[in-house]
């Protein structure tokens, strides 16, 4: 009976310790996804810098094939190998943060009194503005830096002289991005798109 009353006390004890270190509730995962967004949300209002004139449509913002649809951010390794980041993803559509940034930053320099982005020249319109998107991503370099890389080209067509057309290709200077932080690599690439408003801005003026 002793025997008995021990051996019974031994496996109470065995399972009171295996029931100890197991959680019969799972532990919540935490979510490692973080989710960036270019440039700030628009200040509603946006006030056109000092002589602002010009109306300008932005009739169409296209971003190339690779960067269509992608909800993830992106890093270029080499020239001819991308590798989204799974758990690093844009708030928005890219080609939206892009033309909300040349919106205000066109409107804020003065090359702009108002910029909408409805397709075709609009009724009030001044200048068509098209740009497409060849670039927007990190880079993993061979030597194991990491850069930024945007690039554009665009093109302008006046109104008042349907003959006069400016086509240009923008490259955003290189940039150092540690390859870690995102939230980085997301501010990197908003000036970079601040740099093309201003140089689209030089050709409007």
């Amino acid at each position: 009976m002793k025997s008995s009353l021990i051996s019974r006390a031994f496996a109470v004890a065995l399972l009171a310790t295996f029931l100890g270190g197991c959680s019969i509730v799972p532990q919540a995962k935490v979510d490692p996804t973080r989710t960036y967004i270019l440039g700030v949300p628009a200040a509603p209002g946006v006030t056109p810098g000092p002589g602002a004139r010009a109306q300008v449509n932005i009739r169409a913002l296209t971003l190339a094939g690779y960067l269509q649809g992608v909800k993830t951010m992106l890093v270029r390794r080499g020239e001819n190998e991308i590798v989204p980041q799974v758990y690093v993803r844009w708030a928005e559509p890219l080609d939206s943060g892009v033309a909300r940034i040349l919106r205000d930053s066109l409107i804020a320099s003065g090359a702009a009194a108002g910029v909408d982005d409805r397709a075709g020249m609009g009724r009030d319109a001044d200048c068509e503005l098209s740009v497409w998107i060849l670039a927007c991503e990190g880079v993993q370099n061979p030597d194991g830096t990491h850069g930024v890389r945007f690039a554009a080209d665009y093109e302008i067509r006046f109104r008042a002289n349907p003959g006069k057309t400016v086509r240009r290709a923008f490259a955003a200077p290189s940039a150092v991005w540690d390859g870690k932080d995102f939230g980085q690599l997301a501010a990197l690439l908003s000036v970079s798109v601040e740099k093309l408003a201003a140089d689209i801005a030089a050709a409007l003026k």
